[in-house]
């Protein structure tokens, strides 16, 4: 009977044991798959969803997913509108929700976000600054393939009243003022105001018995020494020029020694020069290109004939060449049939596809140098390369 009585005892402590087992089991089952946990209390306070069912659709699928058990095909989440899309995280870091990436800036307060099925991302954290595959801005300035056209006006500075007026142009413009001419600071600086470019006329001895070029004006009867005096006189008269261009000299300009004397002045003055071409034989332009001066030269007259029909049949000419050329210079004068011309027919060149530019962007320059350097190149070429 004692013995008995000591197996039931011993019986029932174990009953009590594997009783007290039993629950604590049952606890823990609980706390894992449906209890509240903290990390789900987490979730709830750190997910900004509409629904709260979603973060608990989220942690159930996690903790699924986290012991080894494939959630079901059919375990979506709902679609929500998120304020602010952001990474939802449980207490584990290594295990985060991913949800859409952050929007940039701008698109943030609209970002509409889709959950797709629930997966755990198992990543480490990517500082790594995200690629922008937007759009580059490209603020490189564009090749502009128009034609170019320059105008210049000369003889400008003695019909003062005229300055004004076409100083008013709202096109860029070349202005060739004589040096000779009274009040050339106000009106030069008037054009420099208004955004012209600036030139000096030089007056030149011209071939034609009568024409008088004006005071201090170069002429074939002087010295080397003479030039460069009355040269100097004249590149002092005003300040802001950065060529010149010949006043008549239709004979100064054919004498090859006394035109090499005044471009080799403006290349140490850092000046260009435009050949106004008021003859053939003009040896300018073929001596500014041999001592390495910036050059060019004109192609039309506009106004020889003081005609509205004759001026527009020189804007025509002008654009034919530019068209053909690529660029084109033009010279006119300080008349009022001229300037009513260019008021009508300067705003219509960038609709019709031309370029109005200052004649300074449209300069020649040859290097002497370079040329030498590559003729003796050739040369040599052609004696190693020996003959047959």
């Amino acid at each position: 009977m004692g013995l008995v009585n000591k197996k039931r005892k011993h019986n029932g402590v174990h009953g009590y044991a594997y009783l007290i087992s039993g629950l604590v089991s049952v606890s823990l089952l609980y706390t894992l798959f449906g209890g509240d946990s903290d990390a789900d209390a987490k979730i709830k306070q750190t997910a900004s969803l509409e629904d709260q069912y979603s973060a608990s659709a989220i942690l159930s699928n996690d903790f699924n997913y986290g012991f080894g058990k494939t959630p079901k095909p059919d375990a979506y989440a709902p679609e929500v509108r998120i304020s602010s899309p952001q990474w939802l995280s449980l207490e584990n870091p290594a295990n985060t929700i991913a949800t859409a990436p952050m929007a940039e800036p701008e698109e943030a307060e609209q970002a509409e976000v889709l959950l797709t099925p629930i997966t755990v991302a198992h990543s480490r954290q990517d500082n790594r600054p995200r690629q922008d595959n937007r759009p580059r801005q490209d603020n490189r300035p564009r090749q502009d393939n128009r034609p170019r056209i320059a105008i210049i006006i000369d003889d400008m500075g003695v019909r003062q009243n005229m300055t004004r007026s076409f100083a008013a142009l709202p096109t860029v413009i070349n202005f060739s003022f004589l040096p000779y001419a009274e009040g050339l600071s106000w009106q030069t600086q008037l054009m420099n105001e208004a955004g012209h470019e600036l030139m000096l006329h030089m007056p030149m001895e011209p071939s034609v018995a009568g024409q008088n070029p004006g005071p201090k004006a170069l002429l074939t009867s002087m010295s080397v020494d003479t030039i460069d005096e009355y040269l100097s006189w004249n590149l002092s008269r005003f300040d802001g020029f950065v060529g010149i261009n010949n006043h008549m000299g239709s004979r100064f300009t054919e004498n090859a020694t006394l035109m090499t004397a005044v471009l080799e002045k403006l290349k140490t003055e850092g000046l260009f020069f435009i050949d106004s071409r008021t003859t053939s034989k003009s040896t300018g332009y073929d001596i500014a290109k041999e001592h390495g001066l910036q050059y060019e030269d004109r192609d039309v007259f506009l106004d020889n004939e003081l005609s509205q029909d004759a001026i527009f049949a020189q804007f025509a000419e002008l654009e034919r060449i530019a068209q053909r050329n690529g660029s084109a210079i033009a010279i006119g004068h300080p008349h009022g049939e001229t300037l009513a011309a260019l008021e009508m027919w300067l705003p219509t060149l960038e609709e019709r596809g031309f370029n109005v530019v200052k004649v300074s962007s449209l300069l020649k320059q040859h290097d002497p140098q370079a040329e030498v350097l590559t003729t003796e190149a050739n040369e040599q070429a052609v004696y190693s390369g020996g003959g047959n």
